[in-house]
């Protein structure tokens, strides 16, 4: 067992580093128990990559009930976020209609494509991996139609570059990055690409409520 005192190292450390200095430590049965914590707390196991287990005690993947709960929390999140409808001019058209001039990347197309790959992956019992191939397994399991699928997939790549290339100029110009692109920077042959990364996401959004 960790040494007393552990948790409270682990936060220091993390808020010595500018993070959230919240650390919070479970047994396998609590992290999987069916009626103990919350969907979050559930969600988070299928989202290895800030949790850790030991050799003695490894984590669980959720079952029976806590699985169910699981995929509902995600399919609820999957569509927490809508994508915008397209463009008008050199303005972003949102799905309720207003109009900006700011595309915010993440949550127009990464944070929604990232979503529905966790509650793909989720149904085909994957807990770990990327979410291109969290999208795979989900579609080999019959979670996601392949086609969706394979549009998810490389619509969350273009996303990415755009981010990426996003965040570059902004550190080039000595500015913090963020994710609200400058629609009017954005080329026409990537509006039409980002048109198309949000249908498919819509679609894929569509098929998970019906």
């Amino acid at each position: 067992p960790p040494p007393e005192g552990w948790i409270e190292v682990v936060s220091q450390t993390l808020a010595a580093c500018g993070l959230s200095r919240d650390v919070i430590a479970h047994t396998p049965q609590e992290w999987a128990a069916p009626n103990g914590g919350d969907e979050l707390a559930l969600t988070v196991l299928i989202e290895r990559r800030p949790l850790w287990g030991t050799p003695r005690e490894p984590l669980p993947a959720p079952d029976g009930l806590a699985r169910d709960r699981v995929l509902a929390a995600l399919a609820d999140r999957a569509l927490a976020y809508s994508p915008p409808t397209g463009f008008d001019a050199d303005r972003v058209l949102e799905l309720d209609g207003t109009r900006s001039d700011r595309l915010d990347i993440r949550s127009a197309a990464v944070v929604p494509i990232v979503e529905l790959g966790r509650w793909a992956g989720a149904v085909a019992g994957l807990v770990e991996g990327s979410t291109p191939e969290r999208l795979q397994a989900g579609a080999d399991a019959g979670a996601l139609d392949a086609g969706d699928a394979a549009s998810l997939t490389e619509a969350f790549e273009l996303a990415l570059e755009l981010r990426i290339a996003h965040h570059v100029q902004q550190l080039a110009k000595g500015a913090t990055p963020d994710d609200r692109i400058e629609t009017a920077s954005i080329s026409p042959l990537s509006r039409d690409y980002l048109r198309d990364v949000f249908r498919a996401v819509t679609a894929a959004q569509r098929r998970l409520r019906g």
